[in-house]
This record gives C-alpha cells, structure tokens and sequence, in this order.
C-alpha cells in the first residue's frame, strides 16, 4: 500500500522497552548530559507501556542495577525480597525428595526477588526523567537499510488502523520511519526486526543453531496458612516430573512477600513436538507437594514467553553499520545459572558507550561500534557465559546422558567430552504420531483432589494475562502452507500447534461432512512465538501485530 510517511530523525533508537534496552537509554542519556551533548534518543515499545510484554521469574542479582542507578532502595526499585535460601527438589510422579547440594551455579543468595514488568515499568519511568523518548504501542514493523544496503537506517512502525482485509479504517494512522544513526535492538528472543537484518547481513553466519525455551508461569495469591506466604526468602527449583525424557527444563517457585507467590515451569522447545507447556505446568501444580504449599491459592496472572538460551556460540554478529544488538535478542541469557535480566542491563549499558563513542567520533560504522563485542569480552558476565557454552546442548540429551555431559561440563569449565557439543534442536523420526504422549495433567489427580482454584484453562489464563488485541486486523500469524496442516502435519504429528500454543490460539474445526479447517484465534496471542520456533515443518511466521495490543502484565 502506498501511503505518505512522517520521517522522525534521531541519534540513537532503541527498540524495545525491557531492561537491555531501557538500562542503555538510561545510560546514554547520562552520558550525553555529562558531555554537554544534546543526543535525541528515542525508544520503541510495541506494548501499551513498558512492562506490558515483560514476564520473568525473576530473581536478578542487584550488581548491575545498582552500577547504574545507586542504592536501589532509595531509587524507589521495586524489589519484593532478597533470596537467602535455595532448596532444590527431584519430583516424581507422586514424590519429592530434596536435593542435598544445591550446584554452586544455582546458589541465588543475595539477588533480589522482582517482577520484571513491574521493574520494567520503573526502569521506564526513570527513562523519561533523564529525557529519552517513549514511544509505547508503536511496534517496529521493518528495517530500514542505509543506501548501499550494508547497513542499517533505522526502523518503520507498523500502520495503525487496518481492517482484516489489509484495508485503512477511519482511524487509519500509516507507520512513521524513524531514522537513526545508531539503532540499538532489544526486542527479545527470536526477534522479527533481527531476522530481517540476519537475512539481509547473515549475523547468525558461522554460528551454532539458535536454541529456545518456553516458559509458563503465574502469579498466585496463596493462603495465609502457605509456608510460602510470608516475607520472600527461600526459592524453589525443581527437576524430573513433569518432564520427561526428551523435553528437558525444570520448575519454580518464589515468594514475592503479601501472600504471593511466582510459579513457572520451563521447558526445552524443538525436540518433542507434542509437549503441551501448558498442560505440564498444570501437572506441576497439581503434584502433590506443589499443591500442599499453594493449598489455597488462587491464580491472579497467568503468562507464557520463549527464552533463547543456546548461549555464546549462537550469539548473532553483535554489531554492524548502523546497529548494536542486545539481552535475549543476542543469547545473553545464562542458560546455566537461569539468569538474563542482570546480562540484558550489561549488555545494554555496554551498547550505550559504543554509541556513544560513535557519536562523538561523527561514525556509526561496525568498526566504531564493535567496541561493544570487545568490551563484552572482558566483562564478568562473558566468563559466565562462557562456561554455559555447551549447557543447553547437553541439556537436550536424553535420559541419563544428559546428566553425564552436564557432570563432564561441570569439571572442565564448561567443555565437557566435546567442545563444540552439537545441538540437537530438531524433532528425531521416533517422536512422531506414536511417541506424543498423553494428556499431562491426566498423569496426576491432584486438580480433582481439590485444586480447582490452582487451574486455569489456556483461554482463561489468556484472560488473566490481561491480553486485549484488536481482532479487525490483519492476521499476525502466516500459515505459509495451509494444506500442510490438514494432511502431511496430521499424519505425522497430529497438529502439534493444538498443544503446544499456550493461549490456544489454534484450532482444526471439522463439519458435519467431515470436512476439516484451520481455524486462528490471533487476539488470544500472548507474543510468546512458541508457534515459530515448535512448529516441525517451519510452516509458521510470526509477525508482530498492531502496536498497543498483547499481554498486559502488571506482576509477571
């Protein structure tokens, strides 16, 4: 559609309100006024406000925040506890037995029990009083590259206003080209505006295959009686059930103080088509000594998000003409120690001086700019990275092998028995139509004992995510292949996109001439992009939808 475009110049854009983005605008700003400079900076956040699409477990270890913004009690941060004791469980089906040695990795003593979006949100504020501009429910629809295409111009929104059909409404608003010197992209894993820059400048060139997680967690309101009910202290991990043998991942619980709790399971993506996130948190919840400590309790918000945690080998190209890259959009997850939020503010802090420097020096080249990978390099958070380098590869071997790599890696500073250890993010023949295993919550009998309050079905917790989409848009998920899904995906894996979208977004409906058709529920969309990156055929394109909508978390 060809329409006229406003064009907003700026130095430095930064897409994408979470903490990567928002701790190096800060930064930046900073920087800027202590140099007499008068930097325009600007952020983008598809979003109704920051915080909205930001969902974590979190516990965040206080270092990097406090680098940047002091003593964080007197800043006003958000903080809901300090973690002074692990405890680590193995479930059975029907058993827990806690674990006498909690790895040194996984010792959390001392950071700060958070909620990210309300974190998000505070980081947000702070942003606007040192002079960044916020620009929230404006989504970056595409890249825009400089001239000679090697480099990057900055970012269009999307256009507002559209009906399904792709035609303007009344309210029709056509997106604006924002131009930038230097773009700064934090838009979190599996990032479409990065994808379109990997496919125009191959920045995953040399690298290992990207890896992912989905998590699903919830926020809960527990009973007074709860041992977990009290003031934040201890946190709980745990291994082994629901999760078998091919889908690898863990679950959490931790107390944020006024009687709730933050509860989650996370899950390895691409090896078993038919894992349901879903339906194996609800069986996590519904294990008995789950259920005993949230007896009681009742769920107040419910959400789902992805996590790119295939670590520094599946790093993109961190820099080119024109654009850094930053926190989960970049791995700078620790898939080992489950920390991101800490290496996401580093990494923004890091990518706000090499902008800086190129503002200065009048050149946003990649040389200029690389600075930002140098000065990675030489930070603490790359050693710990760097020791994770083969976790989660070791983590997607099956059964008690698994446990042997992770051993070996242990021992050897992250090398283990190879080094590289090749990924293996790609469903084997076996866990086809045979293999998907049944209904995860049929596995427990918890939920009919009396824990009702603790379940929510997927269009409820899409409710209590506070999702709110225009549904006469434009369909944001492309189905490349539609005959695929009726025949070939049938066949083999009996429509996986049925169990593994966490808001239930897809459907097959069948008439009563038996005639079958896909059917998309987009406004139940929580922007996770589990559907992209599960679906075994590739057959799935996640694009963002129109700026404003999505989840609307408020304590995730």
């Amino acid at each position: 559609m060809d329409v006229e475009r406003e064009t907003l110049s700026l130095d430095v854009l930064f897409v994408g309100a979470g903490p990567a983005c928002l701790a190096g605008a800060i930064h930046l700003a900073g920087l800027s006024r202590a140099a007499g400079l008068d930097l325009e900076i600007g952020l983008i956040e598809k979003g109704a406000a920051p915080g909205a699409h930001c969902i974590s477990g979190a516990l965040v270890e206080p270092g990097p925040l406090a680098s940047l913004f002091g003593d964080l009690e007197a800043a006003g941060c958000p903080i809901q506890g300090t973690v002074r004791t692990d405890r680590m469980l193995a479930l059975t089906p029907r058993s827990a037995f806690r674990l006498p040695w909690v790895p040194p990795f996984l010792d959390n003593r001392g950071c700060l029990v958070v909620s990210l979006s309300r974190l998000a949100a505070w980081m947000g504020e702070k942003a606007e009083e040192a002079g960044v501009n916020l620009f929230c429910g404006f989504a970056g629809q595409e890249v825009l590259f400089s001239l000679d295409g090697r480099g990057v111009a900055g970012v269009r929104t999307g256009d507002r206003g559209l009906d399904a059909s792709g035609n303007p409404k009344a309210r029709f608003e056509p997106g604006t080209d924002i131009l930038a010197r230097v773009t700064v992209f934090g838009e979190g894993a599996r990032g479409n505006l990065l994808a379109q820059v990997d496919r125009k400048l191959s920045l995953f060139a040399g690298r290992e295959p990207q890896a992912f997680e989905v998590g699903v967690k919830q926020v809960l309101e527990v009973a007074e009686t709860s041992p977990l009910a009290g003031e934040p202290g201890t946190v709980i991990h745990t291994l082994g059930f629901p999760l078998g043998r091919e889908v690898a991942g863990g679950g959490f619980l931790y107390p944020m103080g006024q009687g709730l709790v933050s509860a989650g399971l996370v899950g390895t993506l691409n090896r078993h088509p038919g894992f349901d996130p879903h339906e194996a948190f609800e069986a996590f919840l519904a294990h008995p000594y789950i259920e005993r400590l949230l007896a009681g309790g009742r769920v107040v918000e419910h959400g789902a998000r992805t996590l790119s945690v295939g670590g520094p080998r599946t790093m993109p190209r961190l820099a080119v003409d024109g654009a850094l890259f930053v926190g989960d959009s970049a791995s700078m997850l620790d898939p080992r120690r489950l920390k991101g939020v800490g290496g996401a503010v580093i990494s923004g802090v890091l990518a706000a001086r090499a902008a800086f420097r190129a503002m200065v020096l009048g050149n946003a080249g990649e040389e200029i700019l690389s600075t930002y990978k140098k000065e990675l390099v030489k930070n603490p958070l790359f050693s710990y990275l760097w020791r994770a380098r083969n976790f989660h590869q070791a983590l997607a071997r099956p059964g008690l092998a698994r446990w042997a790599y992770l051993a070996a890696q242990e021992a050897s500073g992250g090398r283990g028995f190879r080094d590289p250890l090749p990924g293996r993010n790609r469903p084997a023949p076996r866990q086809k139509v045979g293999k998907i295993p049944p209904d995860a919550r049929k596995m427990q009998t918890g939920i009919a004992r009396g824990g009702q309050n603790l379940y929510v079905d997927k269009r409820t917790g899409v409710f209590l995510s506070g999702t709110r989409q225009e549904e006469d848009q434009p369909c944001h998920l492309i189905i490349h292949e539609k005959s695929l899904c009726l025949g070939r995906c049938t066949r083999e894996y009996r429509n996986p996109c049925l169990r593994f979208c966490p808001a239930g977004v897809y459907e097959i409906e069948e008439d009563s001439a038996g005639t079958r058709r896909l059917k998309l529920n987009p406004s139940n969309c929580l922007h996770c992009k589990t559907c992209e990156i599960q679906d075994p055929y590739g057959n799935i394109r996640w694009t963002c939808p129109e700026g404003g909508g999505g989840p609307g978390y408020r304590m995730a």
